[in-house]
């Protein structure tokens, strides 16, 4: 701006000058700090999983990948329609910013000529035009960038879980990874099985961690398979009995090895130590009388899949995609 020569400013509308430049600084710092960061890291993210997954099964590969290509295309093409909303949007919003200075400027001179009526009028009239370019634009770019969002899902329709050899661990991150699974509120079944009280909790997870618990997070566009065997043990076990109990995912495989009652840890004076079952335990498919849950099954001795798969044949991708095609048949 300080190479420019002064007759640039002289035809220049002081509100337009200020506008552009005020929405340009703003457009560069979300830019730099959000967009182009994301952009490269979505990029170089794209092409290690892209490698790994040609050098692990180019099919696979294919399958997953097609996507890319075909919703790049969808938003170059749609490059001049949605730079059509944005001049036409900018345009209306460069007005209603002259109009508002202009206000601004000549308010004395409106009001002693009884003009600011019939000025504020011309004003609306600016800004109504302003939302209705803004509404169109927005609508413009979803056009074309909703289909690509969509077909960039369909390249991976059927995801397995291995919970075959996972033997529990943390319940919270049970529930973490439930979160990208569902979106809707994940049930936490227990019980007391000296007491009979039964409870049931429910928790939503901010997958991407943005402190928005209500949005979008999880990959429900995905069929989801848990893959279970006699090993699939505590927390394993229960998350098995969550996807199953609320149909968040299929599962497949053997009958889960069960044990969900909670582990007390007990020192001695001598420091021996002695790890021992608790009276709580969690629960499956709860039965409710006037809010108040009076049943529900126990989990404690595993959970029977959906879908029988002998173990030999668990990590036979024929025999795994066979099942999975006969089970969606019934």
């Amino acid at each position: 701006m300080r190479k420019l020569p002064l007759s640039f400013f002289g035809k220049r509308d002081l509100s337009d000058l200020t506008t552009t430049i005020m929405a340009d600084c703003t457009t560069l710092e979300q830019s730099f700090s959000h967009w182009i960061p994301e952009f490269f890291g979505s990029m170089i993210s794209t092409v290690i999983i892209a490698v790994c997954l040609f050098i692990f099964d180019w099919r696979m590969a294919l399958a997953a990948l097609w996507v890319l290509p075909v919703s790049l295309a969808i938003v170059a093409f749609s490059g001049k329609v949605q730079n059509y909303f944005t001049r036409r949007q900018t345009e209306a919003k460069l007005a209603v910013a002259d109009g508002i200075q202009e206000a601004l400027e000549t308010m004395r001179d409106l009001k002693s000529n009884n003009a600011e009526e019939k000025y504020l009028k011309g004003l609306d009239k600016k800004i109504d035009l302003q939302e209705k370019r803004m509404i169109a634009s927005e609508l413009g770019g979803a056009l074309f960038v909703v289909p690509a969002g969509m077909i960039l899902k369909l390249g991976i329709g059927t995801v397995a879980l291995d919970l075959t050899v996972n033997s529990g661990g943390s319940l919270a991150a049970m529930v973490g990874a439930l979160g990208f699974l569902t979106d809707a509120p994940i049930p936490y079944s227990c019980g007391d099985l000296i007491t009979g009280r039964n409870t049931v909790e429910y928790y939503l997870v901010d997958t991407d961690g943005d402190g928005d618990y209500t949005d979008a997070d999880a990959y429900d566009m995905y069929d989801w398979y848990v893959l279970t065997s006699p090993l699939t043990f505590s927390a394993a076990n229960f998350f098995a009995s969550i996807v199953q109990d609320t149909g968040i995912a299929t599962v497949i495989g053997e009958r889960s090895g069960g044990g969900t009652c909670s582990v007390f840890t007990l020192v001695l004076p001598d420091g021996t130590t002695a790890n021992i079952s608790g009276s709580r335990t969690v629960l499956q498919s709860p039965v409710y009388e006037g809010g108040v849950v009076v049943g529900a099954e126990l989990v404690e001795s595993g959970i029977a899949p959906d879908i029988a798969l002998e173990r030999q044949y668990f990590y036979n991708d024929a025999s795994l995609v066979d099942a999975i095609q006969k089970g969606a048949d019934q």
